[in-house]
């Protein structure tokens, strides 16, 4: 009978028809099939009977299905809101129990704890949640801020050891702006060997943003294989393009530019073609060099095949801090040409940390102004002088 009275269901579910049917059931075989449904429709029937009805058909459902968590927690918010608090914390612990890893249960356990302002239950259901699903990282790690809750209760507590987890940590404390809670957490995923390469970008980014530039760096090396991916001498981080590019500050960054196309070939050079469509404003390829102050050398080999109007690609290295300060263009690339060496000598003044290197091309003021041709890029260089 059971059986029947559940296929039945289903089908009138896939037909269209859920909530007429059920409304034509009553007492417990209604909320026997509202229960076997699923948590979802056990809520909607819940909302919809008269008020005075819910608290027996919560105790069908706890009858009839003790082991459901919904059925569970849908009791305990019932005895919560009519005052009966004990009675209600207990279903909710048990509900907790019952469904460790349903997200929906423990979301609605930690709304529940932390209307109760109970730290202890809101840093328990936010470390499972932290441990079932990212998609719960924002409302924990508010609900551990509006909690009160401190970094040693995080650490110890607040964040099960999952890689993940921790860096959805340190990425909320650095979105933040909080150095010493991004600190606390980069300290827990290193002492963890936790690291990712998502973790690292968030924080050296992170350092960089609040001028911390040498220590970020020293971050950056120490967790990145500097032998495939640096020249001796040469301050540019992965010269050739031939490494998978790494998020984060010290890698190049290359972003997507209507009406130009980017690749890359096995020597080591980067294409630029532009397609004729758009008068771009190109400045989509980017490395920030943790280096400041001094006398440097720049060199690259460059080749252009039909580079129309006015305004050609060119090199760019300046400080992305005070651009004001520093800023150097190199000539423009266009037309066509055969390899080429340029090689620029920069005096970079007192004050400046970090440089950013980059190629560009500024949109033209011409009426003829829609960029066609192919420009070609290798062997980049920055080194002393």
């Amino acid at each position: 009978m059971r059986i029947l009275m559940v296929m039945l269901g289903l089908a009138a579910v896939a037909g269209g028809g859920a909530s007429l049917w059920l409304n034509e059931l009553a007492g417990w075989r209604r909320a026997w099939v509202a229960c076997r449904l699923g948590g979802c429709e056990l809520e909607i029937l819940r909302a919809a009977e008269p008020a005075e009805n819910r608290p027996g058909m919560d105790r069908d459902l706890l009858r009839l299905d003790a082991a459901s968590p919904y059925a569970w927690m849908s009791r305990g918010l019932h005895l919560a809101a009519q005052g009966q608090m004990e009675s209600g914390a207990y279903c909710v612990r048990r509900a907790e129990q019952l469904g460790p890893w349903v997200g929906p249960v423990q979301a609605r356990a930690l709304n529940y704890w932390m209307g109760r302002e109970s730290k202890d239950g809101v840093l328990r259901t936010g470390a499972r949640l932290l441990a079932i699903s990212r998609e719960y990282d924002a409302v924990v790690f508010r609900y551990y801020r509006e909690s009160g809750t401190s970094l040693e209760e995080l650490k110890r507590s607040g964040v099960p050891e999952d890689a993940g987890a921790g860096a959805a940590w340190l990425a909320d404390e650095a979105g933040n702006d909080h150095e010493a809670g991004a600190g606390a957490a980069w300290a827990w995923l290193s002492g963890r060997g936790l690291i990712t390469r998502e973790a690292l970008s968030t924080y050296t980014s992170a350092l960089v943003k609040w001028g911390r530039i040498e220590e970020a760096r020293r971050i950056w090396d120490g967790q990145v294989n500097q032998a495939e991916r640096r020249e001796p001498g040469n301050l540019v981080f992965n010269p050739k393009f031939l490494q998978p590019f790494l998020p984060g500050p010290f890698d190049w960054h290359v972003g997507v530019c209507a009406g130009v196309r980017i690749g890359f070939e096995e020597e080591g050079t980067i294409q630029v073609e532009f397609l004729g469509a758009e008068n771009v404003e190109f400045q989509h390829v980017t490395q920030t060099i943790p280096v400041g102050a001094g006398r440097w050398r720049m060199k690259a080999r460059v080749k252009s095949d039909g580079l129309s109007t006015n305004e050609g690609l060119l090199l760019r290295v300046r400080d992305p801090e005070r651009p004001q300060r520093f800023s150097f263009e190199s000539r423009q690339l266009s037309g066509t040409n055969a390899w080429e060496s340029w090689v620029y000598d920069l005096d970079v003044p007192m004050g400046t940390r970090v440089l950013e290197l980059g190629l560009v091309r500024h949109s033209s003021e011409k009426l003829d102004n829609r960029v066609r041709g192919v420009a070609w890029v290798r062997a980049l260089r920055l080194e002393p002088r």
